[in-house]
């Protein structure tokens, strides 16, 4: 049985999940509820849950104040949010999981199946990535990424990233070291978070970050060649786009 809490300051958020974690009850165990940080804090160190689902945002305090009283968090965290395109890009760039409200029974569903399957990962890392990303301000763009992988985390500088590969639903990132990392993520995925003035996706197998760029030949072939040596072909389609990134980064 997974042993859960939920942290939500709205009742019918709250009312809500607990109801649909109870058609799962075979595997998950609600241990109770709680609608703000004081109370929330007590509610974990009290039941030592292994799933929290957290409302980041309550009047008050918001829920990185729970998570600060923690200096290990040995629970694994679902972000729980209303609509903010900014914060969805934060929490995504950490590497945590999040759910939408009105929260989909569907979504849910699949948060709880991907925490099974990261199940002994450390959280702390990510929560303290994601509040330092979340609390800068929408304006200021990130520069690092945490990258999931099987058995750990990585946090990398994105312009330490050469390319990345698609692998069927995963993707591997070759950075400037040398390293690669194998993620559990498609390419569609980071080809939508990763900043597009930046990062171009020349056809359905690789995106390339534009500042790694040694040459280009527009030739019919299109072949763009890479600081690790490495030379790739552009989607006829793709080229137009590609030129004009290209241009904006020469000047």
């Amino acid at each position: 049985m997974i042993k859960t809490v939920i942290i939500d300051d709205e009742p019918n958020s709250r009312e809500l999940l607990a109801n649909m974690l109870e058609l799962q009850r075979q595997k998950i165990e609600l241990l109770g509820t709680a609608n703000d940080v004081p109370s929330g804090i007590e509610l974990i160190r009290t039941t030592r849950p292994e799933l929290v689902f957290l409302d980041i945002e309550m009047p008050g305090g918001d829920g990185f104040e729970v998570l600060n009283a923690f200096k290990e968090i040995f629970f694994k965290v679902i972000i729980v949010t209303g609509y903010d395109q900014y914060a969805i890009k934060a929490i995504k760039y950490a590497a945590m999981d999040y759910l939408l409200k009105p929260i989909d029974l569907e979504e849910l569903d699949l948060a709880i199946v991907k925490f099974e399957a990261s199940k002994g990962k450390n959280e702390t890392n990510n929560v303290h990535f994601l509040k330092s990303n979340y609390t800068r301000g929408a304006k200021e763009e990130m520069s690092q990424i945490v990258l999931p992988g099987h058995k750990k985390y990585a946090v990398v500088q994105l312009d330490e990233i050469i390319k990345i590969e698609a692998q069927g639903n995963y993707a591997i990132f070759y950075l400037e070291n040398q390293e690669t990392h194998i993620v559990t993520h498609s390419l569609s995925y980071y080809e939508e978070l990763l900043p597009s003035n930046l990062f171009f996706r020349i056809h359905k197998s690789y995106i390339i970050n534009c500042m790694k760029v040694e040459s280009y030949e527009p030739g019919r072939a299109g072949q763009v060649f890479l600081i690790d040596g490495t030379a790739l072909s552009i989607a006829a389609r793709r080229k137009v786009a590609f030129k004009k990134i290209i241009q904006a980064l020469t000047g």
